[in-house]
């Protein structure tokens, strides 16, 4: 079978199918912004800004009440915009937040932790990791951390990474390009599974079975683009994904714009994307 033949074999709807979503998308572009639960087991939700710009990170308890709203200032007075980086913590029961300065050479990035309680603000610290390197558009960025309540931040968009320091907020390990077996990884909303053998140089694109658009995925040194089903995890426009505590949220973005979110068990979710990688024979 060809690398960017769409499957066809019987049976190949159930073994590629995708997990369900534990929350269903809005599937409508004008309902920006995305709603993520809080890990409070209480129905209450944590709505992240619509924009880079605009909007703030918020919220909202279980009858859909605000209960606070941070703007990018109240992260810290100097900032111009928010960043892509947002990290729930569920032992810290706090989110890690990262904005931007343009206003200094080079700019400087802080990083705080917001309460889920109350949305107080903790300032972390900051750093200078160069100009050019992040940017303001959502889709960029993939998070995580190495573990809840403990060891350290790393950041990715999609060409670099760093490691931030979560004690201070300054560089641990100073931004690097993305690779894997090597091989320089370029793409803006790629994603890594989490035992780090499976990296998604596109993200996941809903395609029909003779067009045009795919998916890269890389394991073992082999890259090949591959075609999937309209059961997958996405939409149509640029893909981005958010870790968040063990899970994951697939949105799409347009113009630094988010929406459609969906929501998986990031075990789930890397089950299917190495089915994938086993299905087109990529090697381990």
């Amino acid at each position: 079978m060809g690398a960017n033949m769409f499957p066809v074999i019987n049976g190949w709807e159930a073994e590629l199918a995708p997990p369900t979503p534990l929350q269903k998308e809005t599937n409508f572009p004008s309902d920006y912004g995305r709603d993520l639960p809080t890990g409070d087991d209480d129905g209450s939700w944590i709505r992240l800004p619509p924009t880079y710009n605009t909007g703030g990170l918020e919220r909202y308890n279980a009858a859909g009440a605000q209960v606070w709203s941070k703007v990018f200032t109240d992260i810290h007075a100097d900032a111009d915009h928010f960043t892509g980086v947002f990290w729930l913590d569920t032992s810290d029961s706090a989110i890690w937040v990262w904005v931007c300065d343009i206003g200094t050479t080079p700019d400087t990035y802080y990083l705080a932790k917001v309460a889920l309680s109350d949305g107080a603000v903790t300032s972390v610290g900051s750093c200078q990791p160069g100009d050019g390197l992040f940017g303001t558009s959502f889709y960029m960025y993939y998070t995580e951390r190495a573990a809840m309540g403990s060891g350290n931040l790393t950041i990715r968009d999609g060409d670099y990474k760093i490691v931030l320091d979560t004690s201070d907020g300054s560089i641990a390990t100073a931004a690097v390009q993305v690779t894997q077996n090597g091989a320089a990884i370029h793409s803006y909303n790629s994603y890594e599974t989490e035992d780090g053998l499976i990296y998604l140089v596109k993200a996941p694109i809903v395609v029909l079975a003779n067009g045009s658009l795919a998916l890269g995925i890389s394991r073992g040194g082999t890259m090949k683009n591959v075609r999937l089903p309209f059961s997958c995890p996405c939409g149509l426009l640029l893909p981005y994904f958010i870790l968040w505590g063990g899970y994951v949220a697939l949105c799409n973005v347009s113009t630094n714009q988010n929406f459609n979110s969906r929501f998986f068990e990031r075990t789930a979710l890397d089950a299917w994307i190495t089915k994938i990688a086993d299905y087109y024979g990529l090697p381990n």
